[in-house]
């Protein structure tokens, strides 16, 4: 559950790679749609119930890559690893409820940031 800094700066990297005049705003837009909701759950969370609900690697690795695609691709990450992670998450509680063992059940993110991602731009890689 912890996510390698050299991981996030070759991810910023790469986006500065493909940095230049026209996609610089959609990149900055892009880094802040991407952790900012994510900072804003983690801060309200130790707030007001003294517990992280999501870990500040999550939010890194957001931020890394809205600056990597921009502001409009980031929305689609966003949008699809909820969708998996909500599904995933029903699932295991459903199959945990039986056994009794639900109590302070965890489930990284990132992965289905990861898997998100991969889905969403799948032109790009193949």
């Amino acid at each position: 559950m912890i996510i390698p800094d050299q991981h996030i700066l070759m991810i910023i990297l790469l986006g500065f790679l493909n940095l230049n005049s026209h996609n610089i705003f959609s990149k900055l837009a892009g880094l802040t749609a991407g952790a900012l909701p994510f900072f804003i759950i983690l801060t309200a969370g130790i707030l007001l119930k003294k517990r992280e609900y999501i870990g500040f690697g999550d939010i890194k690795l957001m931020g890394a890559l809205g600056f990597l695609l921009g502001y409009v691709e980031i929305f689609n990450i966003y949008l699809l690893s909820g969708l998996l992670s909500g599904t995933s998450f029903i699932i295991l509680a459903l199959l945990s409820f039986k056994e009794k063992n639900f109590k302070g059940f965890c489930l990284p993110f990132a992965p289905f940031i990861t898997l998100s991602l991969f889905f969403c731009n799948f032109k790009q890689f193949v």
